[in-house]
């Protein structure tokens, strides 16, 4: 066999085999189901469309086939445009802020992932008559909470960190109720509080994993013919 051509396979072997480590330390699963609370603070008085609006969130990840605790997360966004009213929905998009999914609840213990926010969109009727009916949004079996949501929304996150390797999350969707105020009507109000509850999903690894493995036997095929 080329001395070169034993080297550079023997490369990408190794490099392989890292991959595979990599993914063994992946989220240990697909689907998780986050609750708990959220504070939306408005980028102007009674304005929660405007520029500079935050969330800051955070609360379990629940098993999304057990009612089971398996970490907790924290998650903050920015706006840095202003929102917009489109067919009787409010729709504001947020382009900055992270996720976080730590061990321990408020971001203590281990970091297990962090990323930083690609895009999190929240909507909300402008007329409250027409709230989302939550039986729309899969939910786990064992979750009875909340019959309408005030708002929905989703989120893309890009992995910055953390010992699980998942290139990205996702939250498929997440929706909020039980809205407090600190005004006397949110027209007066500079922030609003409430619960949430939401879909969060992590790749696949095994695809990546049976394309590694794929890509292996492919080098060790080629190996065998070149010494032939």
């Amino acid at each position: 066999m080329n001395k070169g051509w034993s080297i550079a396979c023997s490369a990408v072997i190794l490099t392989v085999l890292i991959m595979v480590g990599s993914c063994v330390q992946a989220a240990p699963k697909p689907v998780y189901f986050a609750q708990d609370d959220f504070v939306l603070t408005y980028g102007a008085l009674g304005n929660p469309l405007a520029v500079g609006t935050n969330i800051d969130a955070g609360g379990r990840l629940l098993d999304w086939g057990a009612d089971k605790i398996l970490c907790w997360f924290t998650l903050t966004g920015q706006a840095s445009a202003p929102g917009q009213v489109v067919g009787g929905e409010s729709v504001l998009n947020m382009d900055q802020g992270t996720l976080t999914i730590t061990t321990m609840r408020n971001g203590g213990g281990t970091v297990l992932w962090q990323g930083s926010v690609n895009s999190l969109q929240f909507k909300s009727h402008v007329n409250p008559a027409e709230n989302y009916n939550a039986s729309n949004y899969s939910r786990p079996a064992y979750e009875s909470q909340a019959s309408q949501y005030l708002s929905v929304g989703n989120g893309i996150f890009t992995r910055t960190g953390g010992s699980w390797t998942d290139p990205k999350m996702t939250m498929d969707w997440f929706g909020s109720y039980n809205w407090n105020y600190d005004g006397d009507t949110p027209q007066t109000s500079s922030y609003a509080t409430g619960n949430l509850q939401g879909k969060l999903v992590v790749p696949e690894p095994g695809s990546i994993i049976a394309l590694i493995c794929g890509s292996v036997g492919l080098i060790g095929a080629a190996m065998r013919k070149r010494s032939r």
